[in-house]
């Protein structure tokens, strides 16, 4: 793992472990959330055999996977669950046997196992660079079985202008890290790049707010940071739509789309 990938994992200390699931006040385990990622898979159970292997990558503890699991089994499945995250105390809050869990850095993991499905949700941000999303997108592509789908829901922004601004928030302290958000169109190039297909809008989770409070909270920003990021937003010459200036703090927005798209079969 590289350095400032490293040091954005760090960032989390705050949150691991039994405190994510009340991060930003539950978003990440609100059952709505979770519901409008599965409802918006079931339309290709079809396609997946009955028996699937799934690969959860980035999965913290891996709640969103366990209960798209349990969704499958009430169909008829009988689905096998793995859990890929580099942070240890996340993967030991999953107390069930049956799943797998695997403590590696998805940049630097091979696998002689194929998925046929494999799911990410709101972490290709954290590796923060263009050509290194590009990369981690490349080492999803080798989990695929050649008929597998990957389905990615990342912490995206309303327009370019919105994301490139978010980074810049993110970037103005180091106490939370440097991320690089989602925009649809450089996220497709990036697809077609790791050799995916062009990503397939099937569904989206209501929006995230996140306020100077919640930002306090996860990463112990103080109140000159919090003045900081207001002048950041203050001083945009853009209209923004995701990043707001209330009375005291901020209040950033973040669109969580559902993707779908399966890898790219050369002759």
């Amino acid at each position: 793992m590289d350095k400032i990938t490293k040091q954005n994992l760090s960032k989390d200390k705050h949150v691991l472990g039994q405190a994510w699931n009340k991060t930003y006040k539950g978003y990440f385990s609100n059952k709505r959330v979770i519901n409008s990622f599965i409802k918006s898979l079931k339309p290709y159970y079809n396609k997946f055999p009955k028996d699937l292997k799934i690969m959860y990558v980035c999965s913290g503890t891996g709640l969103l996977g366990e209960e798209l699991v349990k969704n499958l089994i009430k169909k008829g499945f009988d689905p096998e669950l793995t859990l890929l995250d580099i942070s240890k105390k996340q993967l030991k809050e999953n107390q069930n046997p049956c799943t797998i869990k695997i403590n590696a850095d998805l940049v630097e993991f091979k696998s002689r196992t194929k998925y046929d499905l494999v799911i990410m949700r709101s972490a290709l941000d954290y590796f923060y660079e263009y050509n290194l999303q590009i990369k981690v997108l490349k080492r999803i592509k080798t989990l695929l079985k050649s008929n597998g789908f990957f389905v990615n829901q990342p912490a995206s922004a309303h327009s370019i202008f919105d994301k490139d601004l978010l980074n810049d928030v993110y970037l103005s302290t180091k106490k939370i890290g440097h991320r690089n958000f989602q925009y649809f169109s450089e996220l497709s190039k990036q697809h077609i790049k790791a050799g995916l297909e062009m990503p397939n809008k099937i569904g989206k989770s209501k929006d995230m707010a996140i306020t100077n409070n919640n930002h306090e909270a996860r990463y112990k920003i103080n109140k000159k940071e919090v003045e900081n990021i207001r002048e950041l937003i203050k001083s945009s010459r853009y209209k923004l739509n995701n990043l707001k200036i209330t009375r005291l703090g901020y209040k950033l927005k973040f669109n969580f789309p559902i993707y779908i798209c399966k890898k790219l079969l050369k002759d």
